[in-house]
């Protein structure tokens, strides 16, 4: 059900990558390689969460929850 889940999660593209894992791969397996191909930060992307970061506002007069 692991694997299923996460296979629709993401995009159609990465879906027929995982495709060439072999069959009786394991949810760690998917992870490991979902990991190791997309988890690395380039500075484009450290640089727009980091803007994004510093937009947020908050209104004093509301409580934080």
């Amino acid at each position: 059900m692991a694997i299923g889940h996460i296979t629709l999660c993401i995009n159609a593209l990465i879906q027929q990558e995982l495709t060439s894992l072999p069959n009786d791969a394991f949810v760690d397996d998917y992870w490991t390689h979902l990991s190791f191909c997309y988890s690395i930060a380039i500075p484009s992307t450290v640089y727009k969460d980091f803007k994004e970061a510093l937009n947020i506002h908050l209104n004093p007069s509301q409580h934080l929850s």
